[in-house]
């Protein structure tokens, strides 16, 4: 075993409460230390980069090497397949001439940094088979390490007992593309007696728009400066805003869904786990993107440790709970799974505790913490990803 390890850009309070820090590292008593300067301060171990992006990041990367760390590169999501230029229009002022093109050229810039971060590390560390493969040709030494669960974090969840069941979908606003697709089923419950409709951690009847329509929005944005600029053009570039703001307005209408409760996002474990435990049947939609593709099952993990039955999309991250759990090919068959639960509260309920027995069992920190142990030493270990 590595004589220390460090996980970058992990501070003390993400040492404790991280799915890809925290946990892993709680496990590996003796061996972790926060990282109290960058780890080419350090000498021998291992250094843990999450998500490395930026020239100073692989800066480090090489100076550490040069110290004789072994780098790691983790990451957990596939940003790489996400479109640069809508994540730039996102934080641009479209109103502004050249900033959208200045930070979509930072944008791919932080993607070169990446792929350069992970072609120079020792090994990458990923959290599903998927995503093993998307970094396999930037890296060949790539570990698959799941996230896993400390039953400590995770007490019998506290339900509400009022009769109520609540059906809902928890997630960040990263997920605005998906919730189309159980807007049918949540409507159903926000309009029926005894059954509750609630979303944690954004009203997506606010302003937001999914990544292809903040692209669609800049490049409407885009045509009309032209048009001004070359005085012609103007009125098919401001119809093309104009379509881009209607969709978006029924988008928001559509989600004026009266009964459906809005929770915000909770900035801290303990307030998102008692958010959770208010759930009796948690929604997992996602729509056939590659980013999506390059998730996790973490849904499943939260909402059943919260005694909530999980409803699946039928996609690659919930492809080892087809069999096991109420899945989904469409907004119908989510609204179907969802009247089914409510119509038999105490089999959901009983699901939900079978499901949350076998998560603490087979996905218990304990059990996997191998995987980790072999990415960081680079010993033989039967959970390798061999493939």
């Amino acid at each position: 075993m590595a004589a220390a390890t460090w996980w970058v850009d992990a501070g003390e309070e993400k040492l404790d409460l991280d799915w890809r820090a925290g946990i892993p590292a709680r496990a590996l008593p003796g061996i972790v230390r926060p990282l109290t300067a960058w780890p080419f301060a350090q000498a021998g171990g291992c250094a843990i980069f999450r998500t490395p992006n930026t020239r100073v990041a692989l800066y480090a990367i090489t100076q550490s090497k040069r110290r004789g760390l072994r780098v790691l590169v983790e990451s957990d999501d596939a940003w790489l397949t996400l479109d640069a230029r809508a994540l730039a229009a996102r934080r641009a002022d479209l109103s502004r001439p050249g900033e959208l093109a200045a930070l979509t050229h930072r944008e791919e810039a932080r993607r070169t940094s990446h792929r350069l971060a992970v072609e120079a590390a020792d090994a990458v560390v990923v959290s599903t088979p998927w995503l093993a493969d998307l970094y396999r040709p930037m890296n060949q030494n790539v570990h698959v390490c799941e996230n896993a669960v400390d039953p400590a974090d995770w007490p019998d969840p506290a339900k509400p007992g009022d009769g109520t069941v609540r059906v809902g979908f928890a997630g960040s606003t990263s997920h605005v593309g998906d919730l189309d697709l159980i807007r049918p089923a949540l409507a159903w419950a926000a309009a029926t007696p005894g059954v509750e409709a609630v979303v944690i951690g954004f009203d997506p009847a606010a302003d937001f728009a999914s990544d292809e329509e903040v692209a669609a929005a800049a490049d409407a944005v885009a045509a009309l400066t032209r048009a001004r600029r070359h005085r012609r053009g103007a009125e098919a570039a401001i119809t093309a805003i104009n379509t881009v703001e209607a969709k978006l307005a029924a988008r928001r209408a559509s989600w004026q869904l009266p009964g459906l409760r809005i929770v915000p996002w909770a900035d801290n474990w303990p307030a998102h786990r008692a958010n959770l435990a208010t759930l009796n049947v948690g929604l997992a939609p996602l729509a056939p993107t590659d980013f999506n593709r390059g998730r996790s099952d973490i849904k499943v993990i939260e909402y059943a440790l919260s005694g909530a039955l999980p409803v699946v999309q039928h996609a690659e991250p919930y492809k080892r709970w087809h069999d096991l759990l109420p899945t989904a090919t469409s907004p119908e068959d989510f609204l179907e799974h969802v009247q089914a639960a409510a119509a038999d509260p105490e089999g959901t309920a009983a699901h939900a505790a079978e499901l949350r027995d076998r998560i603490l069992k087979e996905r218990n920190i304990a059990a996997v913490i191998g995987q980790w142990q072999q990415a960081i030493t680079d010993e033989p270990h039967p959970h390798r990803d061999a493939r």
